[in-house]
């Protein structure tokens, strides 16, 4: 797995300024069943395809826990999308001494 930081498509300036309309626009083109699906579909393919051939036991197991966990995220993110957002409460500053 690549740790870099760098990405290839990096995210337009307005989700960068608010990166909650990411998972705004990814729940509106995408229910969370198709997401699942999707997202198992593209992990056969992958553990499945030639490429794969030469990956060890760990490494795929990785693979594995990597689409666990982001199977986990993106349900998150449908959660987060259905509930409101929390009220915040702003507290004045105490004056000075």
């Amino acid at each position: 797995m690549d740790d870099s930081t760098s990405c290839m498509w990096p995210a337009p300036p307005q989700q960068q300024n608010h990166p909650n309309l990411a998972f705004q626009e990814f729940t509106e083109a995408f229910d969370l069943s198709l997401s699942r699906e999707q997202l198992w579909m593209l992990t056969k393919a992958f553990i499945g395809s030639e490429e794969c051939d030469g990956l060890s036991a760990h490494d795929r197991s990785r693979y594995i826990f990597f689409y666990e966990k982001l199977d986990a995220l993106i349900e998150a993110v449908y959660l987060m999308q259905r509930q409101p957002a929390p009220v915040i409460p702003i507290l004045p500053t105490p004056p000075a001494a």
